[in-house]
């Protein structure tokens, strides 16, 4: 399997967690001393402000996501993706829909064998990229 196809697993599974709704799950593939640089938000460091984060994004009605590696590069130990997404959105048992897009580039990290998301950036694009 490729580093880039690795990464892209690892993307799947945070978009596995995060349809799951459950911010402890999402946690569990950051590492201990992650940080997440949101758009236009502060630096969240640690379980316990990313989980917070995820918790405030399940309250607004975040459902689901959709993550696409684009580039890959790095070695069997730290590796820095750029990608793409999609966030999803539903309110009662209404359509889902589109809550926003962009970009992203994530430095992982492998810890006992796992890529982990170690420094987490991402930002949205308006209109065509």
């Amino acid at each position: 399997m490729t580093l880039h196809d690795q990464i892209q697993d690892a993307e799947t599974a945070l978009a596995d967690a995060i349809a799951s709704r459950d911010s402890a799950a999402v946690v569990a593939l950051y590492t201990a001393d992650a940080r997440l640089l949101p758009d236009g938000g502060p630096t969240m460091a640690g379980s316990r402000e990313i989980a917070s984060f995820f918790d405030q994004a399940f309250s607004q009605g975040i459902v689901g996501s959709n993550f696409v590696t684009l580039e890959v590069d790095g070695s069997a130990e730290y590796v820095i993706e750029i990608g793409k997404y999609e966030l999803y959105a539903q309110s009662g048992n209404g359509p889902r829909t589109v809550a926003g897009s962009g970009r992203y580039l994530v430095a992982w990290k492998c810890v006992e064998g796992k890529w982990r998301l170690h420094r987490d950036i991402f930002n949205r694009v308006g209109g065509a990229e």
